[in-house]
């Protein structure tokens, strides 16, 4: 494989939910093209595990003294990822834009919402699913704050939800 110094992202994508082996796809830009970096089997999704998959991902970046201007992060929206992900950006050169697959959040939150289907009509129901999808937008140092605002809006239909 080719090695160079000249990464400008950084993105974990996960391109399913499978119980046996998660996957972990990280694929890095250089210049206008890209490229796989490292390919994972995950024995679980867990915030310990995406610590260590970050934190050796790191480590072999800095060991094939690639240059570590990672400025965006793509990852499912996972409370493990982001946390496992958080608790290692201390290698990095400058802040790291973290991004979450809305793909995946809309989907995830579709599948839960079909018990509200009888709420189909109730705006509460839907403004509510509305601010749950927004949160995809949100950037990383203010999500948890906005947790907390979606949750004191939560409509009594959705009490339960997520």
């Amino acid at each position: 494989m080719r090695q160079t110094n000249n990464w400008k992202a950084l993105h974990k994508q996960t391109p399913g939910n499978f119980h046996v082996a998660p996957t972990n796809a990280t694929i890095g830009d250089v210049g206008r093209k890209a490229f796989t970096g490292a390919y994972c089997f995950l024995p679980a999704k867990t915030q310990d595990i995406y610590r260590t998959l970050f934190s050796i991902l790191f480590r072999e970046i800095r060991a094939r003294q690639l240059n570590n201007n990672v400025i965006r992060l793509s990852i499912d929206f996972e409370v493990g990822a982001k946390n496992g992900f958080s608790s290692t950006t201390q290698v990095f050169n400058q802040p790291v834009d973290v991004h979450y697959c809305y793909f995946h959040l809309a989907q995830n939150l579709w599948k839960k919402t079909q018990p509200l289907l009888k709420f189909n009509h109730n705006n509460q129901v839907l403004n509510f699913i509305a601010l749950i999808k927004g949160l995809a937008f949100i950037p990383l140092p203010n999500l948890n704050e906005a947790v907390a605002a979606v949750n004191a809006r939560c409509a009594p239909p959705c009490q339960g939800l997520w």
